[in-house]
Order: structure tokens, then sequence, then C-alpha cells
């Protein structure tokens, strides 16, 4: 065994496996592409949508360094995959004013939507960006993308019940030199579901290869000594054994009692450690 220790920053999760991590880029790719086209083509924006940074992280820390802004909606892709995306208020107002054919040239200074302007950007929300985006899914399994009541108090929503974790998928909108976030926060049930690579067929394992995974004990003997009777009666805490073994030879290892190989004590971290030299030779 060879290899260093690395410290392990317990302020963050476990990373993500890469696989997971290119399929949900993949996704967020194809994703932020319909936003920019529903944006050009269906309201008349030059609003350009790009894929941001993907991570892992506690729920506790997924909402430090978002803005106060954004509108949290729960968005169930399953029965039993929920997620939670949050969108820019002047985000929201844009896409609004542009579905009622106002035009603006920067993004609308952040305030409460009304009642009529909520109802008109989740119409687009339904109708424009969760619909289409079944044409850019390219999972095996296809999303239902059902949505969930606005969210006021997105620590507690529903959709992260439960969780210790999720994915934190973020996209770039740009729109008339302003920039903002749009973020896309899933669960680990969510990402089990679709973004998981599927389990490989397994086959019955053969009598060689269920040997193969038998542990067996392995002791390394620092020496030996010979004690009388009475001197080892006589043994107290502090008392020092002169062992037969020398400093400049190599300890024996035994594999279930038998001595099988040579090594040089020493340790691997904070972990005493031995290193086979050879095979032990009668």
């Amino acid at each position: 065994m060879t290899g260093t220790v690395q410290p392990f920053d317990w302020r963050h999760p476990q990373p993500e496996p890469s696989e997971v991590r290119r399929a949900v880029a993949r996704w967020l790719s194809a994703l932020t592409q319909h936003w920019t086209e529903v944006g050009r083509r269906r309201l008349g924006l030059a609003l350009q949508f790009r894929p941001g940074k993907v991570r892992r992280c506690y729920v506790a820390q997924a909402f430090d360094d978002l803005p106060d802004q954004l509108l949290y909606y729960s968005i169930h892709w399953s029965d039993h995959a929920s997620s939670l995306l949050g969108i820019p208020r002047p985000l929201a107002l844009v896409l609004t004013l542009a579905l009622l054919g106002e035009s603006t040239d920067s993004l609308p200074t952040d305030r409460p939507l009304t009642a009529i302007e909520t109802s008109l950007w989740e119409h687009v929300l339904d109708r424009e960006w969760l619909t289409g985006m079944q044409a850019c899914w390219q999972g095996s399994k296809s999303p239902s993308w059902q949505r969930g009541p606005l969210e006021p108090v997105p620590q507690f929503s529903p959709a992260l019940k439960q969780q210790l974790t999720v994915l934190r998928a973020e996209a770039q909108a740009e729109w008339a030199g302003a920039k903002t976030i749009v973020v896309w926060l899933l669960t680990e049930a969510l990402i089990r579901e679709f973004f998981a690579p599927a389990a490989p067929a397994t086959e019955t394992p053969s009598a060689e290869a269920l040997a193969q995974g038998i542990p067996l004990h392995i002791t390394v003997r620092l020496g030996e000594t010979l004690l009388p009777l009475r001197q080892l009666q006589q043994l107290r805490a502090g008392d020092v054994l002169l062992l037969n073994q020398r400093l400049d030879e190599p300890l024996a290892v035994l594999v279930e009692g038998e001595v099988r190989y040579r090594a040089w004590p020493g340790r691997l971290g904070r972990k005493r450690a031995v290193q086979i030299t050879a095979f032990w030779e009668s």
C-alpha cells in the first residue's frame, strides 16, 4: 500500500462522483441553451444563459452566498424526487413584461411581484421553461417537472425535508450587461434516480472469485524472548524486555500464523505500517 494521507475538510461533504458531475453538467448545458432559445424566439429577448458551477453542499450552507431576491419553487421530478429552483425576481419581471409585449433596456429594480405579475410569471415558468425542457432532456428516464407553490422560506421547504446534502447547480443569466444567477438545488434522491449511472448487470461469482475475496489474518511479529517463570511473575509496568530481533533486520510477516514475508516497520499518516521487502526464505 502506497500513498499519503490527505486532510479532509469536514466543513464540506464528500464531492459527488465524477460520473454524476458530468451528467449534471451536460443537462445544465442543454437546459441553459433551451432557456436562451425561449427568451429569444418566444419572448423576443436577447437574454443569455450559461451553465455555472455544480457542487455538493450541506443544505444548511446551500443558501449562504445567494441573494435574497430569489423566488423559490419546488419542482417535482417524480413521486420520490424533488428539487428547489431559485430565480431572481428582476429576471422574472423581465420575462413577465416580455410576455405582455413590453420591452426594457435593463433589469428592473428588485421589488415584490403583484398578484397578476406572479400569475403571468408562473405561466412563463410552467409553459415555456418547464414544459419545453422535455425536448432537451437526454436521460433514459423522463422527469415530470411538476411545479409546486412559491416557497416563502426555502430553507424549510418540504422538498428539502430530511435532506443532509444537495447538489447545487448554477446558471448565469446575462441581460443588457447585467448578470444574475439561477440556482437549482437537487436532492440526493433525485440524483440517484436521474443522474447516477446504472448499476452493471451482476453475474454469479465463481468459486475462485469467492475464494479470492476471503479475508486472511495478517500478523507482524516484532520479536521474541525467553523468560523463566520466576522472572515472568515479577514483571511490572515500566520493565524492559530485550527481544531477539535486531534493529537492522526486517520483521517477520505471518499470514494465518505462517511466516510468509519480510517487512520494515514505519508509519503511514497517523497509523503504524510495514513495507514488504521480500518473501520469507527458511
